[in-house]
């Protein structure tokens, strides 16, 4: 098992072994190809990439994982912080593999899988149940432009310390990982706080990890990239009902382009408070308005410069 402590380097290392992978071309699209990739992020707060290579946007990181909490599947939102998923949508509303609605909304249950795995792991802390399965077997006869990538999330309680392992049938290394890793190591350490226990490590794993033909050059770039500082972000304080929602509030008014004040800043931890804050970058970027000037902590602004 290939163990790293920040996400740079887990990146770093198989953007060098993918440069020199094997093709193939799914639905046509020449692909170089790992099979069977995995790695352990021994630190899940090392989830932001510094490398001057590959700088994934600090926009979308924030702006999928509110995606993601909000039980969403809806394509106005994510659109806001990509362009390109109006590739992936069906009908031009709804993005049929979002995982958020897969993760946190009821359907026709009395209750979210979110919910479920808190209680279950709260009734048998030992439990190998909590897995969240995102890729579900009808999916198999669905013809769609989002079939999930992600498998499952499975949650582990040992010695009080929660692990995840994450499953994923196909991740681009180039557009995709970065991103899914940011995202799932925030729910793990959100779901530690919820069952009162200390983050453990991160395991990913991935059928087909690959990268596609027009990012081939960008991949090389990082071949020989420099291994950066760690910079781990700040222990998450728990993020219960209260602050869910004047955060997601807050996320919906800025997408609207509508403006946040000081003092309703101050209703955030500032641990949240910082992602508003970039949030209101966004919203600058977005509608050409003025940015803001509030502080913000060295980790996020070194990435928006």
């Amino acid at each position: 098992m290939l163990i790293f402590d920040t996400l740079d380097e887990a990146y770093i290392y198989y953007a060098k072994i993918l440069n020199d992978a094997s093709s193939c071309a799914p639905r046509g699209m020449a692909v170089k190809e790992i099979i069977g990739a995995g790695f352990e992020l021994l630190n899940i707060r090392n989830r932001l990439m510094y490398a001057k290579e590959r700088n994934p946007s600090l926009f979308f990181h924030i702006g999928e994982f509110l995606w993601y909490i909000r039980g969403s599947d809806a394509l106005d939102i994510i659109q806001y912080y990509s362009k390109m998923y109006p590739r992936f949508s069906d009908d031009q509303k709804t993005l049929y593999g979002a995982y958020g609605k897969r993760i946190f909304s009821q359907n026709n249950a009395q209750i979210s899988p979110w919910d479920c795995i808190i209680k279950l792991l709260k009734a048998d802390p030992d439990s190998r149940q909590a897995v969240l399965s995102i890729y579900e077997p009808h999916d198999l006869y669905t013809q769609s432009k989002d079939v999930p990538c992600t498998c499952s999330l499975q949650f582990l309680i040992r010695k009080d310390h929660l692990y995840c392992v994450t499953y994923m049938r196909s991740n681009d290394l180039y557009l995709g990982l970065p991103y899914d890793v940011f995202s799932f190591t925030l729910l793990q350490e959100m779901l530690a706080n919820e069952l009162g226990v200390q983050v453990g490590s991160y395991r990913h794993y991935v059928g087909s990890l690959h990268v596609y033909e027009k990012n081939y050059p960008d991949i090389a770039k990082c071949r020989d990239a420099a291994i950066c500082h760690p910079m781990p972000m700040s222990p998450m304080p728990i993020l219960d009902t209260v602050q869910r929602q004047i955060l997601l509030d807050f996320e919906e008014r800025l997408r609207h382009n509508e403006s946040i004040t000081e003092g309703e800043l101050e209703h955030l931890d500032p641990y949240w408070r910082q992602f508003a804050i970039i949030l209101m970058y966004k919203a600058a970027d977005a509608w050409g308005t003025i940015p803001p000037t509030h502080t913000l902590d060295e980790r996020y602004r070194i990435k928006l410069q």
